[in-house]
């Protein structure tokens, strides 16, 4: 190109002709592209080929996990390509029909509660076909974990009563509403929960125990920690059992009448002068000394 227009230059016989040769150089120069846009276009290409393929994997939508897994690992594929590239995903509308498919299966689907016999733990949710509940005993350095946690917060512990981990086999949809079963001697008791989420964060619920049993819903499964918290002894004028507004209304009452006699003024005379008796005889004196004034004054 560059040898045609200088040649087509050095004939030119005016100005007109050379300007003329130079605009159609430019052109041919503009349609070819460099090894770098190609290669860009190639890998645009080749990624956009790939996404096509994670799509077509898809297949028939159900309520399992690899209907769940198929999609999610298409969008996100599909959701990481350039611009450029999505452009070249012609089977899009398949990844798009697939996705409301399932979330209308999702939204349809009923909650089952599975229940582990051994732990008497159950869970409720959306379980997929074949999904089961599955209770083992948590890891050491799990367990160590979540204690240290409630060691920091200085939580007032009276006892562990148990750790598991729990988790579902064979998937699930939405948050798991999980019930525990502590036993009835607990019951009116508060037991916090400490859960090990997947990223190392704790969640910390403080639940009351009712018929032997404590419930907390979560949106995902790992290793738990339940401990018994110390009794809280209610203040006076809190509402509690007649015992305990008994007993707390007793010492406050000891207790005003051992501030009252320890603040009371106290004379050298210690004669009560509330005493009816001895009000009735001052007054005689006062009137007697009263009749002997007069007296003594006519006189």
């Amino acid at each position: 190109i560059i040898s045609d227009a200088t040649s087509a230059i050095n004939k030119a016989a005016d100005k007109d002709e050379i300007a003329k040769a130079v605009k159609d150089a430019k052109a041919k120069m503009d349609k070819i592209k460099t090894d770098a846009q190609l290669t860009a276009e190639e890998e645009a290409k080749k990624a956009a080929d790939e996404v096509i393929a994670i799509i077509d994997k898809i297949g028939n939508v159900a309520f399992d996990e690899a209907t769940r897994d198929a999609i999610n690992a298409a969008k996100e594929a599909y959701d990481a390509l350039s611009e450029e590239a999505k452009a070249l995903v012609g089977n899009i509308d398949v990844l798009e029909s697939a996705q409301e498919n399932y979330e209308e299966i999702v939204e349809k689907a009923p909650v089952v509660t599975k229940e582990d016999k051994k732990s008497g733990i159950s869970a409720s949710t959306k379980l997929m076909e074949g999904a089961e509940l599955v209770v083992t005993q948590a890891a050491q350095s799990d367990v160590d974990t979540l204690k240290n946690s409630f060691e920091k917060e200085d939580v007032e512990i009276e006892k562990y009563l148990s750790t598991y981990d729990v988790h579902i086999d064979g998937g699930y949809e939405g948050n798991i509403t999980l019930t525990f079963d502590v036993g009835s001697q607990y019951d009116g008791r508060n037991v916090a929960i400490k859960h090990l989420l997947d990223n190392g964060n704790i969640e910390t619920y403080t639940v009351t125990v009712k018929d032997g049993k404590v419930t907390v819903t979560v949106d995902s499964l790992s290793p738990f920690v339940l401990a018994l918290l110390e009794k809280v002894d209610i203040p006076s004028g809190n509402t509690g059992s007649d015992s305990d507004i008994t007993n707390n209304t007793s010492d406050t009452s000891s207790n005003k009448e051992d501030a009252i006699t320890n603040t009371s003024v106290k004379t050298g005379d210690e004669t009560n002068l509330t005493d009816p008796i001895v009000l009735m005889l001052l007054a005689a004196a006062c009137m007697f000394a009263l009749v002997f004034t007069r007296k003594k004054h006519d006189n």
